[in-house]
């Protein structure tokens, strides 16, 4: 099962905070998350944290929804784009774009 890891981006306090379930909703273990003060107003706010993907790139960072890769196509050419939650599924998707690409280690996706 892949594990369920966030992350919210805070353009205001200029963060990104990173969080599974079980360290912003346990009670007692408030000690393994200090940025709870700064997280729970914003999610009230309405604002959705970012899901990861379960991959990472080619330097080993994860991949999360909404972060900008670069990959190698097919043919040879590199292309660039956003990726997305959609159908259940990650996909790097470009604007404009009419096709999904795979998450495929032999393209070399990296996070840009």
């Amino acid at each position: 099962m892949k594990e369920l890891k966030f992350r919210a981006r805070i353009p205001e306090r200029n963060v990104e905070i990173y969080f599974d379930l079980t360290t912003l909703v346990h009670p007692s273990r408030k000690d393994l998350f200090s940025n709870r003060e700064i997280l729970a107003p914003w999610l009230l706010a309405g604002n959705v944290p970012e899901l990861y993907t379960g991959k990472k790139d080619i330097n080993d960072n994860e991949i999360y929804e909404g972060d900008n890769v670069r990959w190698h196509t097919w043919d040879g050419y590199q292309a660039e784009s956003v990726v997305k939650f959609d159908n259940g599924r990650f996909y790097p998707v470009a604007d404009g774009c009419l096709e999904y690409q795979r998450f495929d280690e032999e393209r070399g996706f990296e996070i840009i």
